[in-house]
């Protein structure tokens, strides 16, 4: 199958354009440089800052960049895991929905603030890396908001 095109937007559509043009078609879209808008972009950048706001927090890390979903995971604190990811072949991928503190700077978009998304959101995944880490082909069973 060839590669499906993937619009690319500048900033986000109100919550009934986004989704008659893209949730109820199931047309995908990517907002690029979107992150860089969100309150907490700077902070979440910062090692020293998520140390010190969210170390305490109870991880689970992947023994190994390149996924292999048979590999054992590692638990720790987040600041054990700030101090060791560069040097490492590990990264995380942490649920962080409501009653997580870190909850509390995540942003969303006014498009995903209607009622009927917030009520779905039923998980909120951290990915957290050096770089190079590399997933098993899948495919998710339900619709996803990835933020890079």
């Amino acid at each position: 199958m060839p590669p499906m095109h993937i619009e690319e937007r500048n900033d986000f559509p109100n919550p009934i354009e986004f989704y008659d043009n893209y949730v109820a078609p199931g047309k995908p879209v990517l907002f690029k440089g979107a992150a860089k808008q969100f309150p907490s972009y700077n902070n979440w950048k910062n090692d020293s800052y998520l140390r010190e706001k969210y170390g305490g927090l109870n991880v689970m890390a992947e023994t190994a960049k390149k996924e292999d979903r048979n590999n054992p995971v590692k638990p720790m604190n987040f600041s054990t895991f700030l101090s060791t990811y560069k040097e490492e072949d590990i990264y995380l991928v942490q649920n962080v929905a409501p009653p997580r503190p870190i909850t509390e700077e995540m942003f969303v978009p006014k498009s995903l603030l209607c009622r009927g998304f917030m009520d779905f959101l039923n998980m909120a995944l951290l990915w957290f890396s050096s770089g190079g880490t590399k997933s098993v082909l899948h495919n998710d069973s339900l619709e996803n908001i990835n933020c890079l």
